[in-house]
């Protein structure tokens, strides 16, 4: 039998389990309904600057779901070493997430939350400055989003996702927040 301090902790860590996965599958609903905005039959045109703002909430929102999939992908698979490792170990065998788990991949998870690091890669190597003007240098890869019923895909600098990876993403994502959901009321936290 589990301690009530064991109970308690589980009870918050499966809390934050459905807070992080309702951002993803939210942000996701909120993704694919803005996507069919201007898309419909008989929509009317949009000037550049809309189209600008949209590129630029479609980011806004893709940014959002992928830094809740990191939360949870850390709950589960932290960086650090210690007792966050074994805290992530037994969140894992509790919510039976294995390592093949789509919340295991780093890859666009490190790229995303390593952004500052690979902006400043991007401007490693500077040519001199002449006259106050940069001779020679590359401007950072521009990100690539889509968007699916039932997935979505995401290139960030060396971080990449495919439609799939993230249909199985935000499916895990319903797995666990089920499984944490069943938790939640019992134990007098929100209702999830």
């Amino acid at each position: 039998m589990q301690s009530k301090l064991d109970l308690d902790l589980f009870a918050w860590y499966a809390d934050e389990v459905v807070y992080r996965a309702d951002g993803m599958l939210e942000f996701h609903r909120l993704l694919k309904n803005y996507a069919c905005i201007g898309k419909m039959p008989g929509a009317t045109p949009v000037d550049p600057f809309s189209l600008l703002r949209h590129k630029r909430m479609d980011r806004y929102m893709i940014e959002t779901l992928l830094m809740h999939a990191a939360g949870l992908s850390l709950l589960f698979f932290p960086a650090a070493k210690g007792v966050h490792r074994r805290r992530g170990e037994k969140l894992r065998e509790l919510f039976e997430v294995g390592d093949e788990s789509p919340l295991g991949n780093r890859d666009l998870r490190n790229a995303l939350l390593h952004t500052d690091e690979r902006l400043d890669g991007f401007f490693k190597g500077y040519e001199k400055v002449r006259d106050g003007i940069l001779t020679h240098f590359s401007l950072p890869q521009e990100s690539t989003f889509g968007i699916g019923m039932d997935g979505f895909t995401a290139e960030w600098y060396e971080g990449k996702l495919s439609m799939e990876e993230g249909a199985n993403l935000l499916a895990e994502a319903r797995r666990v927040k089920a499984k944490a959901a069943m938790h939640i009321p019992a134990l007098g936290l929100r209702n999830a």
